[in-house]
């Protein structure tokens, strides 16, 4: 196993200066038609093996040979994020951000290329029977960190709204235009909850700018109208 880490981390102090509430127009990250802008977790181009494009959306494909997450060629740091997506029932998935590396696994079959970093969770509606128990691990949570409220899903093939919003601080997880959670990267709660999680690395090793990432956790999954507008 070789583990990637971004040089970016090293260059980026871990401030948490507030942002200012200005922002400018919407930046559309798909284009509906093309991987335009996005890449492999590994620099590399979009693995046909494990995403496609279909119905206007992003399909992350079930490949158990080979499997790689998706980004955006761009990085962000502060930034109000919009996807769109829907998923069977058995699916799981989520969009990672504040990344702190990447671990490729090289088989006879393919590559295996995952993500760290945080993660707003996404599950199809039996994921969700199963976070009944585990909480942390229903759709849109921190993964492993901290659970959603409520989360309003919509039934199974229909679209689902996510957004994100790192500002500063302060991060907070939305869906269908309700707030399912909301933390600040500053206090020594979170701190502590973070580093709970034996998957997570120190919060010295996140990259405070990285790009966003779709997750490919083996399961079919669609994600159209991705957008994001930088918060200055």
């Amino acid at each position: 196993m070789t583990k990637y880490w971004f040089a970016a981390i090293a260059a980026i102090a871990m401030t948490f200066a507030p942002a200012a509430d200005t922002a400018p127009d919407w930046e559309t990250l798909f284009d509906g038609r093309s991987f335009a802008g996005w890449q492999s977790i590994t620099g590399r181009a979009v693995p046909a093996s494990s995403w496609t494009i279909e119905d206007g959306c992003m399909r992350a494909k079930p490949n158990g040979r080979a499997i790689e997450d998706i980004r955006t060629a761009k990085t962000y740091r502060n930034f109000e994020l919009e996807v769109e997506w829907r998923c069977p029932r058995t699916s799981n998935s989520g969009i990672k951000y504040l990344l702190f590396g990447i671990t490729e696994d090289q088989t006879e079959e393919g590559t295996r290329a995952r993500t760290r970093g945080f993660e707003y969770q996404l599950a199809g509606e039996e994921g969700e029977r199963k976070a009944k128990a585990e909480p942390k691990y229903a759709t849109g949570s921190l993964y492993g960190v901290i659970a959603p409220s409520d989360p309003h899903q919509r039934d199974e093939g229909e679209f689902n709204v996510s957004r994100i919003v790192v500002n500063g601080s302060r991060v907070e997880h939305w869906l269908n235009g309700g707030k399912l959670l909301e933390y600040s990267l500053a206090s020594s709660a979170f701190a502590e909850a973070f580093q709970s999680n034996r998957k997570q690395a120190p919060l010295a090793k996140v990259a405070w700018e990285s790009p966003i990432v779709l997750q490919n956790h083996n399961s079919e999954f669609w994600f159209r109208k991705v957008r994001i507008r930088p918060l200055r």
